[in-house]
């Protein structure tokens, strides 16, 4: 997997991310047809294109994560995580003082409305494991 870069136009490449999704999406609608019998294999590879749309989707937040500076962090956390901190007032502090995190991608576990991202802090060094979850139509970091 890639390196990931911080970037500052959160905005910009998330709307790439959500038009490249929906390009995805809806590529393999005609596929896998045939007059006269056969078998439609376009289910199956609609699937695949969706699972693999989802799991750059988690990979993408625990990049919009990474890039986060201070406060803003809690853009991208779960509201579970920041009810668990006492509010949205308390992650702002949690996160005051962070900075931008670089991450390598090694892998994406995807199960339904959760994914685990796992890869390497580039930053600090060390190993991680994010838990990602679908929360609202958007995958948030469940950073506990």
């Amino acid at each position: 997997m890639e390196d990931i870069q911080p970037q500052r136009q959160l905005t910009g490449r998330w709307m790439v991310g959500v038009l490249a999704a929906s390009a995805l999406a809806f590529s393999g609608l005609g596929c896998g047809f045939q007059i006269g019998g056969g078998s439609d294999t376009g289910a199956s590879d609609s699937g695949k294109e969706d699972t693999a749309a989802q799991e750059q989707e988690a990979e993408d937040a625990v990049r919009a994560y990474g890039d986060a500076r201070g406060a803003d962090t809690c853009e991208f956390v779960t509201d579970e995580y920041i009810d668990s901190l006492g509010g949205i007032s308390r992650c702002a502090r949690t996160f005051n003082d962070s900075t931008p995190t670089r991450y390598r991608i090694q892998s994406v576990n995807l199960s339904g409305s959760k994914a685990s991202v796992r890869g390497k802090n580039l930053t600090s060094g060390g190993n991680v494991s994010l838990d990602v979850v679908l929360e609202d139509g958007e995958w948030k970091v469940d950073p506990r």
